[in-house]
């Protein structure tokens, strides 16, 4: 092979790459919170978040039934460079209320949610942590409040759960969970000064991920 047919194949091979790379962004999207069908009873509404693709519109996902209030985004890119984009809304109840969430995967044939059920109440953290000693997949996280006594807001311990994207199924899984030892202030998901349960968490949270994938591949 001659210099100039080399030079053919490496430039061939990078606009590839970089067609793949283009191919893993995430399109433009917007969200659809449903109106009310009955203001006078909220607690009975049935309808929901919905986020769709701006340039397919029929292209669509849709929380639960009754997760249409506040529906938030959040964009991630995955070590391999994949966009993914996390969904979630909660339900009427106040300091009873619950979120739900999606973790959108876009694809030829639509959005897939990779996440199994995943619900937490508004006393919570979520995050998602670039780990790629542990997947090329971020690793999803969650805390919420342990109820122990007769109060929402307080100083409660956390149960935090663990999700890692298992490659053979295409779809994350909840692989360990603990109760925290250390009680934290509660305060609503979205009040700015609330405590990041998960990043006081942090180390001990790595440690158990660790220890969890060292046993796996012992097996």
């Amino acid at each position: 092979m001659n210099m100039f047919s080399a030079s053919r194949w490496v430039l061939l091979g990078l606009l590839i790459a970089a067609r793949c790379a283009q191919g893993q962004a995430f399109p433009e999207f917007h969200v659809k919170a449903e109106v009310l069908s009955d203001n006078s009873n909220p607690f009975g509404d049935t309808s929901s978040a919905e986020l769709c693709l701006t340039k397919t519109p029929q292209i669509c996902y849709k929380l639960p039934s009754s997760y249409n209030l506040d529906p938030i985004t959040e964009k991630f890119t995955s070590s391999s460079g994949e966009e993914l984009v996390l969904f979630l809304a909660h339900t009427f109840g106040g300091s009873g209320s619950a979120y739900e969430y999606a973790l959108l995967r876009s694809h030829a044939g639509g959005l897939t949610n990779l996440l199994p059920d995943v619900v937490t109440s508004n006393i919570s953290d979520h995050a998602l942590w670039q780990m790629p000693n542990i997947s090329t997949m971020p690793v999803f996280l969650t805390s919420d409040y342990i109820w122990e006594d007769s109060y929402h807001y307080g100083d409660h311990r956390h149960e935090i759960r663990v999700y890692i994207y298992n490659d053979r199924v295409a779809h994350y899984e909840q692989v360990l969970h603990y109760a925290t030892r250390r009680r934290y202030r509660s305060a609503d998901l979205t009040e700015d000064d609330r405590v990041k349960v998960l990043n006081a968490e942090r180390r001990t949270i790595e440690s158990k991920i660790h220890a969890y994938v060292t046993s796996r591949r012992k097996r």
